[in-house]
């Protein structure tokens, strides 16, 4: 069985506003690294990043046809690194599944939208088979069966009664496969231009990967049901061998995906020593509030030149009430010692859009707000998505928003 993981172009979406990322970062696909160590002799696999090379649909359809696909895996989302914050439309991926079906080739999707609102995603880009849940060890066990045995749980189809796969034990997980990605050139991922900048003068490759999956927080506009929930971490012998096979690809810059990187223990401050020994840069996403004047130091020292805390507002009230009951003060003296140690230009702060008034309304926010980077998006399954529904009086019927 021929199967084509395949990244669509992300910038081919024809909406006039789109939620889509106006430029979607290019990065490794990590989930289906991970998947594609895990099949079985019967599957010979190939991968496409369409939206790394800026392809046409017409010129997809070429490379589907060339390669001769039977399955075509895709994601309703850029890359594992955007698994939180994905698009909202569909528009993409549902113009990828008429391709398909004119192809007569099967089609399958992972992704968030499948994940939370199964039914609802299925009618609107009409794939033929979706994963529901984290896509690694169930993907695997369907494309092993042969797509015979489509009752494993987290596989559905439409007709089919809805199951979600179980959160995976990632020291489970292989070490993902370079192999597939080795014709492409991606990014190394930062937002900061200086970090960028740094990077491209030095020549150093950058991947992605993760320590730890999941969350030991709350905050009400997450978006991780049934994914990246249950916090877990990957052991050290499993951190070790990674970070070689990276080293061993020529990497020297790594991003950690994970939601929080820098809650204090034991297994981080073994992974810290380990990326020093390995002379090898790294980058990572951060809670203010569980850090330290000590993990700041470990950072730097093992190597770390990039942090992004998620930080969301500076003012009380609002942290209060998104479930960010933190110290306002304490979190000014850790942003001001991450500035004085890595440079403010290698520290960004996520800060979110509180002033749309249905989000104002709902939290019961009157104070005046200071300028916001980023807009909270409604998704479904979240505590925001939920009270935006209910304000507009959107009922949710056999798993079809209506």
């Amino acid at each position: 069985m021929k199967v084509l993981f395949l990244v669509p172009n992300w910038g081919l979406h024809e909406l006039k506003y789109t939620t889509a990322t106006v430029k979607a970062p290019c990065t490794q696909p990590l989930e289906f690294m991970y998947i594609a160590k895990l099949l079985n002799t019967n599957c010979e696999y190939d991968f496409l990043d369409a939206n790394l090379e800026g392809l046409s649909w017409e010129e997809i359809k070429n490379e589907i046809t060339k390669y001769r696909a039977e399955v075509v895996i895709f994601s309703t989302t850029i890359s594992y690194l955007q698994w939180r914050c994905p698009p909202l439309d569909l528009e993409v991926p549902r113009k990828l599944v008429e391709i398909c079906k004119e192809l007569q080739c099967i089609s399958i999707a992972i992704g968030p939208h499948c994940t939370v609102s199964p039914e609802e995603t299925m009618e609107t880009i009409k794939v033929d088979y979706m994963i529901l849940g984290e896509p690694e060890i169930t993907l695997s066990q369907f494309l092993n069966s042969g797509m015979q045995d489509d009752k494993i749980k987290g596989v559905f189809a439409k007709g089919k009664k809805i199951t979600h796969s179980d959160e995976v034990d990632i020291n489970k997980l292989p070490t993902p496969d370079y192999s597939i990605i080795k014709r492409y050139k991606y990014d190394s991922y930062s937002w900061s231009e200086k970090v960028q900048s740094i990077l491209c003068e030095r020549n150093i490759k950058g991947t992605i990967a993760e320590f730890s999956r999941g969350c030991q927080f709350n905050c009400i506009f997450c978006l991780r049901e049934h994914f990246r929930k249950e916090y877990r971490r990957k052991n050290l012998k499993q951190m070790k061998k990674e970070i070689a096979e990276i080293k061993a690809k020529g990497y020297n810059y790594i991003f950690f995906i994970d939601e929080i990187f820098n809650i204090p223990s034991e297994e981080l401050y073994e992974l810290l020593e380990l990326l020093k020994d390995s002379s090898m840069l790294f980058g990572c996403q951060a809670r203010p509030d569980v850090m330290t004047f000590e993990v700041i130091d470990r950072l730097k020292k093992a190597g770390c030149i990039y942090i992004e805390y998620g930080l969301e507002s500076f003012s009380e009230s609002v942290l209060k009430k998104i479930n960010k009951n933190i110290d306002l003060n304490e979190i000014k003296r850790i942003i001001a010692y991450s500035y004085i140690v890595f440079g403010k230009e290698n520290i960004q702060l996520g800060i979110l859009n509180f002033n749309t008034e249905d989000i104002r309304e709902i939290l019961t926010i009157s104070e005046k707000l200071p300028l916001s980077l980023k807009n909270i998006r409604p998704y479904p399954g979240s505590y925001f998505g939920e009270k935006i529904f209910e304000s507009y009086g959107i009922k949710e019927k056999n798993g079809n928003l209506q």
